[in-house]
Parts: C-alpha cells; structure tokens; sequence
C-alpha cells in the first residue's frame, strides 16, 4: 500500500515539475537540461535513502522501530506542508 501512495504522490509531482523545468529550457539545451534533471533525482532519491536509513540505524538500539517511523512521518509531514505553503497562491 505504502509503495501505491508513493508512486502515486511521485506521478502528481515529477510530471508537472518536469515539464515546468523543461518548459524554461532552449530547445538546443535540451539533452544537457534533461541528464541533469536525472542526475539530480538519482542524487536526491540516493542521499535521502542513505540519511533515512542511517538515522534509523543510529536510533536502533534506543528506540523502538515505531517510534522512528513516527518520528519520519512528522518529519515527511511538516516538509510537505512546508511544500504546499511555499506553493499557495503562486500560479502555475
């Protein structure tokens, strides 16, 4: 289920965003602004999975499991709202 909300949050974020990105690009750039794009997914998507996971394992020991994951979903929920007020009012 978790892996259904995540594509599904990822498909209403990465194709808009992509194609705002795109949109501001020369058309003789476009190779050069596409690579970048995916490299600076592939980075993000890897340095968050590396930071999550050694976060995890640092508290493992301490915390009970529960308690982590309840400690990344009020994380992931503040910097979504945070996401969504930055986006209030602007027109796309």
């Amino acid at each position: 289920m978790s892996m259904i909300l995540l594509g599904t949050g990822f498909a209403f974020f990465a194709s808009p965003n992509t194609t705002q990105i795109m949109r501001k690009i020369p058309k003789e750039a476009f190779a050069s602004a596409s690579s970048f794009l995916g490299l600076m997914r592939f980075l993000g998507q890897s340095l968050s999975t590396s930071i999550l996971t050694a976060t995890m394992l640092a508290f493992k020991t301490s915390t009970p499991m529960e308690e982590s994951l309840t400690a990344y979903l009020v994380v992931a929920a503040v910097g979504t709202s945070m996401v969504a007020i930055s986006m209030h009012g602007k027109k796309t």
